[in-house]
């Protein structure tokens, strides 16, 4: 039989900022994708990352990591890990609100005192 394990604050705000990071991640992936695949996607990137052999057009890194993409991001924009930052702290914000939400919805549920199988007995 598997033990359960009881949620604690700490569990909760890791996951709060696994989600988080997620959401950051699949936005970094969409942003890039519309870019290259824009007008703008031959471009080649004036000032790539260190690790790159040589200069690359946006469109030749469609199977990249996002970590590569980001890193391409930071390249071309001054204030990208603030922006980063800002971002994903706004993301944990929306995830923690949209917790709350669920929580007061099971707490109105089980509130209501229009519900009799609350109080059928057993």
């Amino acid at each position: 039989m598997s033990e359960e394990k009881a949620i604690s604050k700490s569990w909760i705000e890791k996951r709060i900022h696994e989600k988080a990071v997620k959401r950051w991640k699949d936005s970094i992936n969409t942003a890039y994708n519309q870019l290259k695949d824009s007008v703008l996607g031959g471009l080649i990137i004036k000032n790539p990352p260190q690790n790159w052999c040589t200069p690359s057009p946006l469109n030749a890194l469609n199977d990249y990591y996002t970590d590569t993409k980001e890193k391409t991001f930071s390249t071309i924009f001054a204030d990208f890990d603030e922006y980063k930052k800002k971002s994903i702290e706004k993301f944990e914000q929306e995830e923690t609100d949209r917790l709350i939400a669920s929580i007061n919805g099971v707490k109105r549920f089980c509130d209501d005192n229009h519900a009799p199988w609350l109080y059928e007995e057993q």
